[in-house]
């Protein structure tokens, strides 16, 4: 009776390490996601702002390029001036 006990007590805790991965394996796959999903959204912001710069400015294919670096460029220009006037970002 007490080596069942032992053995019931030794995998209590096989298991509660197993859960203790498995936890982790789940934490860094929702990080994964999270991290697929937040370029994701880049990308599109990207494409959507390139097009309306395209649009606007009348580029050829050939300037294609172009209107996707202003599209960045301004993205990052917007995320600083949201930063700062949150006070994410203090000087």
């Amino acid at each position: 009776m007490k080596n069942e006990i032992e053995q019931l007590e030794q995998r209590i805790e096989q298991l509660d390490k197993e859960i203790l991965i498995l936890e982790h394996s789940v934490a860094q796959l929702t990080r994964d996601i999270q991290d697929k999903e937040l370029a994701f959204l880049y990308i599109t912001e990207v494409v959507i702002r390139a097009l309306e710069i395209i649009k606007k400015n009348k580029y050829t294919k050939t300037q294609y390029g172009e209107a996707i670096k202003e599209a960045e460029v301004d993205i990052l220009i917007d995320s600083v001036l949201e930063n700062t006037k949150y006070g994410f970002l203090d000087y």
